[in-house]
C-alpha cells in the first residue's frame, strides 16, 4: 500500500512538480512526471504502478488518497497542492469545461439539429432540466449560468466566471 512516508522517500515536492530523490538525498534535476500515451495527462510510477502525479501529491501533502480529486481550475496539468480538493464524483463532474468533441464550445450547450437553433440543459443532483432554445450560442451558455447559479456550489464550472 501506498503510503505518505514512501512517496516522501521517493519525491521532492517543488511548485506544482515532483522530483525523484537519489540515494545520496539529493533531488534529481529530471521532471518524474511521464505523459501517458493520448491524454497527456502526468504520471508517477512507484514499485512499477503507474498514478496519476496529482494523487501523488494530493498523499505527499495530505497523508491519504482520496477516491476523487478535483483540479479547482479545470487544468488537469496544473498539480500544484493549492489547485488540489478532495470532491465526490458529482462535484468533480460540475467542475468539467464542455467536451472537446461536443457542437458546442460552452458546457451545457448543444446544437439541435432539427430545430436550428441551440438549446440549453442544466444537471445538477441527477436531475436534469431543459432550458430553452437560442437562436445565439452565447445566450444558450448564459441561460445554463443563470440555472447553475442557483445551486450555489463551489464546484459548478460556469461559461462566464
Amino acid at each position: 500500500m501506498l503510503t505518505q512516508k514512501i512517496v516522501r522517500e521517493k519525491f521532492k515536492y517543488i511548485n506544482g512538480q515532483l522530483y525523484t530523490v537519489l540515494a545520496s538525498g539529493k533531488v534529481a534535476k529530471n521532471y518524474l512526471g511521464q505523459k501517458a500515451s493520448g491524454l497527456h495527462r502526468p504520471k508517477a510510477h512507484v514499485d512499477r504502478v503507474a498514478y496519476g502525479l496529482y494523487r501523488i501529491i494530493f498523499l505527499y501533502h495530505h497523508g491519504y488518497m482520496p477516491n476523487h480529486i478535483d483540479h479547482i481550475d479545470g487544468d488537469f496539468m496544473n498539480n500544484r497542492i493549492e489547485n488540489l480538493r478532495e470532491c465526490t464524483n458529482q462535484q468533480n463532474q460540475l467542475n468539467k469545461k464542455s467536451k472537446p468533441n461536443s457542437s458546442s464550445q460552452y458546457k451545457g450547450v448543444f446544437w439541435n439539429k432539427p430545430r436550428k437553433r441551440w438549446t440549453a440543459t442544466g444537471k445538477f443532483e441527477g436531475k436534469k432540466k431543459h432550458l430553452g432554445h437560442f437562436k445565439v450560442e452565447e445566450d444558450a451558455a448564459r441561460a445554463y449560468d443563470n440555472y447553475m447559479k442557483q445551486f450555489d456550489s463551489e464546484f459548478i464550472y460556469l461559461n462566464f466566471p
